[in-house]
């Protein structure tokens, strides 16, 4: 992996969501309540959107804005499960970003920040209809590491480039192939 990318898997990955341009608004926390004894429910991994489902460009380009979703839950959550299920087992790209979230994490530290934001993205299609690609247009945004529970804060600076998904259909779902991204 080479620039963005590096620099994405490094000591500063972490969150963000995914548009197109415009960063959605966090929700915010519930408000506690009388009853709050029962312990908060942990969140959801982002659901595949069903316009992602298809084998068309614009479906394409859905199920590259869910994989950006599914890095920004990651970052926020430690929980790389769903971000492992969207990649072939042959991408080392996508390897080496749930590698690192799955390290910081298993150590007790944490990731913080606006994260990756989608400002544009193009899919298209294969000749096969079975493989595909998506072009994107990311902004991470200033995102700060925690290595482990007493550590000092390691900041690192907001930085744009492109990030290139190879596709390839899997039953009736898409997998990242290939990773590739550039500043």
């Amino acid at each position: 992996m080479h620039g963005m990318a590096a620099v994405a898997v490094g000591v500063t990955l972490v969150v963000a969501g995914c548009t197109d341009g415009s960063s959605p608004k966090p929700s915010p926390l519930p408000s506690p309540s009388a009853s709050s004894s029962s312990p908060a429910p942990s969140p959801s991994a982002p659901a595949m959107p069903a316009e992602a489902r298809g084998s068309t460009p614009p479906a394409v380009e859905a199920f590259g804005r869910h994989y950006v979703a599914a890095v920004n839950f990651a970052l926020r959550t430690g929980d790389t499960d769903h971000l492992k299920d969207l990649a072939a087992s042959t991408c080392g790209g996508c390897a080496a970003i749930t590698n690192r979230i799955d390290e910081v994490y298993g150590r007790g530290g944490r990731l913080e920040g606006a994260g990756w934001i989608v400002r544009t993205a193009n899919g298209a299609l294969g000749q096969n209809g079975r493989t595909a690609q998506v072009s994107m247009g990311l902004t991470i945004s200033k995102q700060i590491a925690f290595e482990s529970p007493g550590a000092s804060p390691s900041p690192s600076r907001a930085i744009r480039g492109l990030l290139d998904l190879q596709l390839r259909r899997s039953g009736k779902q898409w997998r990242v192939e290939r990773l590739q991204a550039s500043s």
